[in-house]
């Protein structure tokens, strides 16, 4: 039986997980010429709250939220995920399912970004309850719950 879960992320996660990144996301990294370790190192260093989606334990994603201030009502949400995603889509949904429930208790609004070119991860944010904008010039879309954000 398959075992999912959301644990607390660790250093090591982080190496794991981009041992085995979807190739979209990787090929954004190389296009930004960054290391996918060191950028994904920064986001769970300066995030409000982070989560490591382990099946079987093997990290198959680690996302958080991001947000100005402890007061903050608003929070930029992220996730990185590995090619093994799709082949738990049940189990992973249900995972995110938990977690939104409770950054959803904290943030008035939750939004962030996503590459047009990725309808699968577009058809997933709006079946999650997300508003989703057409994509801008550079094709990446703003999504949100709650209020929209002030974001241009």
């Amino acid at each position: 039986m398959t075992r999912a879960e959301i644990v607390p992320v660790d250093p090591l996660h982080i190496r794991e997980l981009c041992a085995v990144l979807r190739e979209r996301e990787a090929a954004g990294f190389r296009q930004l010429h960054q290391d996918p370790e060191a950028m994904i190192a920064q986001e769970v260093a300066t995030s409000f709250m982070v989560f490591a989606g382990v099946v079987d334990g093997e990290v198959i994603a680690l996302g958080g939220v991001k947000c100005a201030g402890l007061l903050s009502d608003e929070a930029y949400a992220w996730l990185i995920c590995s090619e093994r995603v799709a082949e738990f889509p049940i189990a992973f949904a249900r995972s995110v399912l938990k977690v939104f429930a409770l950054v959803r208790r904290r943030f008035k609004t939750i939004w962030g970004l996503v590459a047009a070119d990725f309808p699968s991860s577009v058809h997933w944010l709006e079946w999650m309850g997300f508003t989703v904008e057409p994509p801008d010039a550079a094709g990446v879309r703003l999504f949100w719950y709650g209020e929209r954000p002030a974001r241009n």
